[in-house]
């Protein structure tokens, strides 16, 4: 099995969007860009990946960018160490809020599934989305959410399952393979379907699924105590590190 270390997360983390997102690259990192979803965070920020850098300058070029587009410029930090004050200060100094540092926790995928599937959902593996079930996911969480899962299915490595209770969407995972590492993203599970078990069976067809055809080590983020538990019981380990991460923006 391939080991997951942590450069590989912060790798993984920082440039999943390019399957969904215009990605411009600049000699300080990058700019995501998705016109089509100008309320997509993760289809809509800049990544610094340098920190030799004129931060004042980096910053003023990220907002000249986003602010073309008419989209709320955006930063995401990602990295194995804590970020340099100088990047906050400059952001701070353009208008910029600094969110506080994300709690979320990596989980490797080690041992198999032990978890108990409600017999009364019905788990299916989707490989694209109609109209239909465009709408349907959308109900789960919003239209923003629905139409970035349509374009990540676009890809011929990446796996949606869909939770059903009586034919209606309950939950729903998506797994995406990158190289050797696959990733688990969009955990989400209708209120009024909560503590039903909806995600515990998603994320155990998810997790039978990649063991037997999508190869490769697989992991998650999670900040949720009750989502641990179900990620445990699926053969989930938390991780001994910890990327540090946080996201600032700038309204109006």
């Amino acid at each position: 099995m391939h080991v997951i270390t942590m450069d590989a997360v912060v790798r993984t983390e920082t440039w999943f969007p390019r399957r969904f997102a215009d990605a411009e690259e600049r000699p300080w990192g990058v700019l995501f860009s998705t016109p089509e979803i100008p309320d997509s965070h993760d289809g809509n920020h800049a990544c610094i990946l340098r920190s030799d850098v004129d931060h004042r300058a980096v910053v003023t070029e990220i907002v000249a960018f986003y602010e073309e587009r008419q989209v709320t410029p955006r930063v995401y930090y990602l990295s194995a160490s804590a970020s340099d004050p100088r990047l906050v200060d400059a952001l701070f100094a353009s208008g910029f809020m600094v969110g506080h540092p994300n709690t979320m926790r990596v989980f490797v995928h080690q041992d198999r599934s032990v978890a108990e599937p409600s017999p009364a959902v019905h788990v299916r593996c989707l490989r694209d989305i109609d109209d239909r079930v465009l709408a349907a996911l959308a109900t789960i969480e919003n239209v923003r959410m629905a139409k970035v899962l349509q374009r990540r299915l676009a890809h011929p490595d990446a796996w949606l399952f869909l939770g059903e209770i009586d034919g209606q969407p309950a939950s729903v995972a998506l797994l995406e393979r990158f190289g050797e590492i696959c990733r688990v993203d969009e955990v989400h599970t209708v209120k009024r379907h909560r503590r039903r078990g909806c995600a515990r069976a998603v994320i155990h067809a998810l997790v039978a699924y990649q063991e037997e055809h999508a190869s490769g080590s697989l992991y998650l983020w999670t900040e949720s105590p009750v989502a641990e538990q179900i990620y445990v019981e699926a053969g989930f380990r938390g991780a001994e590190y910890s990327p540090a991460s946080w996201v600032a923006w700038r309204e109006g």
